[in-house]
């Protein structure tokens, strides 16, 4: 359980701490991701699609070409 203590009256400085700690254990992630079924499929085509898009940033912020689309 992820708790905060809040000092002199200091809501809101406590509400975004305590949203820090949350977004750090991942908690409120795996709680969305359980509100719904997702088949394995999904899953997997979520996370590939999310690496390509990691690759492309990593090559443009190397300032390298990508690899055109033809060649896969």
């Amino acid at each position: 359980m992820t708790s905060v203590r809040v000092d002199k009256g200091r809501f809101d400085q406590a509400l975004r701490n305590w949203k820090r700690k949350v977004d750090a254990t991942g908690k409120l992630q795996e709680v969305r991701e359980r509100q719904h079924f997702t088949k394995r499929s999904d899953k997997l085509r979520k996370k590939k699609a999310a690496g390509t898009i990691r690759c492309k940033q990593k090559q443009r912020k190397a300032g390298l070409q990508p690899e055109p689309r033809w060649l896969k």
